[in-house]
């Protein structure tokens, strides 16, 4: 390891990683990570952080959200924690870190009978954004974020623009 022997912690690599990966455009969900993470390992060592402590981490967030959602924590800490070793040589190696198996969930079909009855259940003002969303089957923020100058009422076309 380089630099001083000065002991480096949690707090200075998070630190380190928001202030070199600005320009993603994930950071600003990195950044909500690295808090939530921030409050289990404030302080916390970095020479002392094994793949124990990261199953631990991993098993107190699996009790608030997903597999998927704790694998994306999970891969956040990885990525700090080669870049710690690999470019800030702050580590002498990476722990393993074992992913949850994502559930493969089967995608479901609303029946007619339920289009109706949810149809039915709704405000006026949510009808015309429910049944455009029914019939291209674009999900609540591409709806909802469409924009004038994406649709084409001439040729009753709409443009819409994923994120990448």
């Amino acid at each position: 390891m380089s630099e001083t022997n000065t002991p480096k912690f949690w707090d200075d690599v998070a630190a380190q990683w928001i202030k070199e990966t600005k320009h993603k455009r994930t950071h600003d969900e990195d950044c909500r990570k690295l808090i939530w993470i921030a409050k289990h390992w404030q302080g916390c060592r970095l020479v002392t952080i094994d793949r124990f402590k990261i199953q631990a981490l991993g098993d107190i967030k699996l009790a608030q959200a997903t597999e998927s959602t704790v694998n994306r924590y999970l891969a956040l800490i990885r990525a700090i924690l080669r870049r710690a070793w690999r470019e800030w040589e702050w580590l002498p190696k990476v722990p393993f870190i074992r992913f949850y198996p994502e559930s493969r969930r089967r995608v479901r079909w609303l029946e007619t009978a339920e289009v109706e009855t949810l149809f039915n259940e709704l405000h006026e003002h949510q009808k015309p954004p429910f049944v455009f969303a029914l019939s291209t089957g674009l999900r609540h923020a591409n709806v909802l974020g469409l924009r004038w100058d994406q649709i084409d009422l001439k040729t009753r076309v709409s443009m819409v623009r994923f994120r990448p």
